[in-house]
């Protein structure tokens, strides 16, 4: 679970990094400051890369938890489709 973890972290880091390169792009273009020595920057880029990871987090257990619940609902459906057969060949 943990390297499906990692490997699904870095997906969305992916997604997340390309919108966190336009917000810098966008910065550095209009009001002319590096994004490394302006501390108000460092500081946004510290809250936004702690909030991608939990997001990312937040986002894996919903996806493990439906999987686990589509896999009950399956599961009672093949019990049921079983009990509605063994009745019916009685």
């Amino acid at each position: 679970m943990n390297l499906y973890w990692q490997v699904y972290e870095s997906k969305m880091y992916i997604r997340f990094d390309a919108i966190y390169d336009v917000i810098r792009q966008y910065l550095l273009k209009y009001y002319h400051c590096s994004f490394y020595y302006n501390n108000y920057l460092l500081l946004f880029h510290v809250i936004y890369s702690r909030l991608i990871s939990f997001c990312c987090y937040v986002v894996f257990i919903i996806r493990i938890n439906l999987g686990k619940i589509r896999l009950q609902i399956k599961n009672l459906n093949l019990s049921t489709n079983q009990n509605a057969s063994l009745i019916s060949s009685r």
